[in-house]
């Protein structure tokens, strides 16, 4: 089966899934809004690229676009998915080891 540019493999990884991973990291607390211009110069591809991908992210419900001038968000599926991340987050095990190591430093009286 024959990959297209969009899609060839780099270091392991499929190129598309990696720039559109940016895409989604290059928002921020401080950073939650942003025009095609601020995130090409985040992500660095080219506009048609970037048109392209937050197209598919849109049509996932992972970007939403909105305003005028158009600006572009992450939206619900990235909260979807960072709730299915929480409930299989056994957070008695994950926080283990940080107490173990604050239990360890405390000074004995």
């Amino acid at each position: 089966m024959a990959r297209n540019a969009a899609t060839k493999s780099i270091a392991g990884g499929v190129r598309a899934v990696e720039r559109a991973i940016e895409i989604l990291e290059a928002f921020s607390k401080n950073r939650p809004s942003m025009s095609v211009l601020e995130l090409q110069n985040i992500v660095r591809l080219s506009r048609p690229t970037l048109y392209r991908l937050l197209d598919t992210l849109a049509s996932k419900g992972l970007i939403r676009a909105h305003g005028a001038p158009q600006r572009f968000s992450l939206d619900y599926a990235v909260g979807r998915l960072a709730q299915n991340w929480l409930s299989g987050l056994d957070s008695v095990a994950a926080a283990r080891p940080i107490l173990e190591v604050t239990k360890r430093r405390r000074p004995s009286h």
